[in-house]
């Protein structure tokens, strides 16, 4: 009794009473009604102030657990970003739903499928092809590209956002193979045998068949009627493929003649073989032989009947230019005058192997089997040499030295010449005698007058027109003391000359080429000579090529009014003649001859530089007829004086070139003749040539 009395006054006097039964006295309970309101209570969202804290609902920094979150939606999409905490009420562009990893773009957040644009759409912290939720509906589809051409094929594909290598996207090539690298959509269609634009249709559009074909890549076609690979080129039409009977080569300037086409072999037969206009002319080949020179022959500005001609050819070098590897075949060469108009002209000739140079002013020697020799002939045009045809003044003619190689050889036989040139051999050693009959003149050298030309004259003429052997004044070089005179000086001749040698370097049907060698001396000087003597078949005149090498130290002149009188190459003596006249002079630029005649005759004897030395004195003969001669030398150009101390290895005269030259008639008729031969026939060697 006593307790519940307690109980009662406790109540009545403290507030003690929980009318709404949550625990809280009415004291501390801000509304003892509601069970739902007392301090502590979770803020509900039913506008009370359910923990007593004079908050309500959104006024209160401390919601229920149960009431919801909200986010930012700035970008209207549905997710939100920022989050703004537990609301009541939503705010204004706020959502439930949060997760947007970039609230300012529309297209980017949960849930929505993976874009190729370089953003992470669905917020899974993957971007493009490093996300499998790409939308497939959205993204390329890339197809593979096998040749390479920018265009694929539907056999491989890709999904993917960015180009694979070796992907293009569109699935349009006709052909996506390795070798299909020029065929694709909008290729240009050439001439190929593909279809090149892929717009293959029924199997026709390709090369000629499609339209678009590329005319470049059209090749011309020529009708070739005579069937000799070469066509008509006013028959061109222009295709992919040749048109029957037709070919690709349209330079053949006579399709109705097989035997005429560009690069064919031009024979004489009035037609224009080979197509390049002309009919012909100097440019046919005789197709009976592999290989050919040809020799530009010019004529001085003198007529001259006959000229002999002396041209070197390099066979050796010739055939290794052609790509032959072999040696020449001598039996093989011919020389032919390569003038149609003429008809068929082959020209006697000689093949001299071990001389070279004839009408040079350096040495002759080639030894022999080298492959390079001397070809030695005269002009003609009939080819027999049986009269002396002229050659006009500066005109030009054009022959062909044909050959061929041990491996490369015509099969023709070898030509025979009439022999009406003769050399003989008499004698014994040391007194030897080389006599010439070339059919219009005579010579005889005799090894003991020094190998010297101890007769010369026409055939039918006088026997004797000039000799080098009467005696030893000149044939040599005047050695003396200095200032002249002493006991011994004088004329060191090869008349008197010890140990001399003649021989016969060649003797043929058109050539008869010796050589005198021997040395002479007294006692200020001494010297070696070497004479070569040429003459051609038919002709009058002898060539004669002179080197003169001091042997010793010597004293040169003093002898003469020129410096070049003690140099003496070559002199005549015939008392005889006895009436003569001289041209030119050390100053004088002209011709360097000497002329000497019979009184009471039409005979006579020019004397001549052909090849003139370095220095050359007066031609002069004596009034009485003792000699003709003419005086040069090698060793200076200008000389100051009238003698001089040479050391012994000097070449007073290396290789000059005199010509003698008989004539019955009158000096003025055959000045001509002689000037010509004196200039003589420009000869000039073309490089070789291949048969076509």
């Amino acid at each position: 009794m006593r307790g519940a009395w307690w109980l009662l006054l406790v109540m009545a006097c403290g507030g003690g009473a929980d009318e709404d039964g949550d625990g809280v006295v009415a004291r501390d309970d801000c509304d003892d009604a509601a069970a739902s309101v007392f301090p502590g209570s979770p803020e509900r969202c039913d506008g009370v102030d359910n923990d007593c804290d004079a908050q309500v609902d959104d006024d209160d920094d401390v919601l229920a657990p149960g009431v919801p979150r909200f986010f930012a939606d700035v970008d209207g999409d549905g997710a939100g970003g920022a989050e703004l905490g537990q609301r009541c009420s939503p705010p204004e562009g706020a959502v439930r739903t949060g997760g947007d990893c970039d609230d300012g773009r529309t297209e980017v957040h949960p849930g929505v499928a993976e874009q190729c644009d370089g953003f992470d759409n669905d917020c899974d912290a993957r971007t493009d092809d490093a996300d499998d939720n790409l939308d497939a509906a959205t993204t390329p589809t890339w197809y593979r590209d096998v040749d390479g051409d920018g265009y694929g094929s539907a056999a491989g594909l890709i999904s993917a956002c960015v180009q694979p290598e070796g992907y293009v996207i569109n699935a349009s090539d006709c052909d996506d193979t390795p070798e299909g690298f020029d065929r694709y959509p909008g290729a240009p269609e050439i001439c190929d045998g593909k279809d090149n634009d892929c717009d293959l249709e029924d199997g026709l559009l390709v090369d000629d068949a499609d339209p678009d074909v590329d005319l470049s890549t059209m090749r011309f076609w020529y009708s070739d009627y005579d069937r000799d690979g070469q066509g008509d080129a006013l028959s061109a039409v222009q295709s992919c493929t040749p048109p029957p009977g037709a070919v690709a080569d349209g330079r053949d300037c006579d399709d109705r003649d097989a035997n005429n086409f560009e690069g064919g072999i031009e024979v004489c037969d009035g037609r224009d073989n080979d197509c390049d206009g002309l009919v012909d002319a100097t440019d046919w080949w005789d197709p009976a032989w592999p290989y050919r020179v040809l020799v530009q022959l010019d004529a001085p500005p003198h007529d001259v009947a006959g000229p002999p001609l002396a041209v070197d050819v390099d066979f050796a070098a010739s055939l290794a230019l052609l790509g032959d590897a072999t040696d020449l075949d001598p039996d093989s060469v011919r020389v032919v005058l390569q003038d149609c108009t003429l008809g068929y002209v082959e020209l006697p000739f000689d093949l001299v192997d071990n001389a070279i140079r004839l009408f040079d002013k350096r040495s002759m020697f080639s030894p022999g089997g080298d492959g390079e020799a001397m070809l030695a002939f005269r002009y003609d045009v009939d080819g027999d040499y049986s009269t002396p045809d002229v050659m006009a003044a500066r005109s030009s003619a054009v022959v062909g030295v044909y050959f061929g190689s041990q491996g490369n050889t015509p099969a023709v036989p070898a030509p025979s010449y009439p022999g009406v040139m003769t050399a003989a051999v008499g004698g014994a050693f040391g007194a030897r005698t080389l006599t010439i009959n070339t059919g219009a003149s005579t010579t005889v050298l005799d090894e003991a007058q020094g190998g010297l030309a101890d007769a010369f004259g026409l055939n039918g003429g006088p026997s004797a027109i000039g000799a080098q052997t009467a005696n030893i004044f000149g044939n040599g070089i005047y050695f003396a003391q200095s200032g002249g005179g002493g006991a011994g000086s004088g004329w060191a001749s090869a008349v008197a000359g010890t140990g001399a040698s003649l021989i016969t370097v060649h003797a043929g049907d058109v050539l008869t080429l010796g050589r005198a060698m021997g040395t002479a001396s007294n006692p200020f000087g001494g010297f070696t000579y070497t004479y070569y003597f040429a003459q051609f078949v038919g002709r009058p005149e002898l060539y004669v090529k002179v080197v003169y090498q001091l042997s010793q130290d010597s004293h040169v002149g003093p002898q003469g009014a020129f410096w070049t009188a003690a140099v003496r190459p070559y002199q005549i003596d015939n008392a005889a003649i006895v009436d003569g006249r001289s041209s030119g002079s050390k100053d004088d630029p002209g011709f360097r001859w000497v002329h000497g005649a019979y009184p009471g005759s039409d005979a006579g004897v020019f004397v001549g530089w052909r090849l003139e030395a370095e220095v050359i004195g007066s031609p002069f003969f004596q009034p009485d007829g003792r000699y003709l001669a003419v005086s040069g030398q090698d060793f200076t150009r200008a000389p100051a004086g009238n003698e001089a101390d040479l050391p012994s290895g000097t070449l007073v005269v290396n290789g000059s070139v005199m010509m003698v030259y008989p004539h019955v008639g009158d000096e003025a008729a055959v000045m001509e003749e002689v000037t010509g031969l004196l200039d003589g026939v420009g000869a000039r060697v073309m490089p070789a040539q291949l048969r076509p």
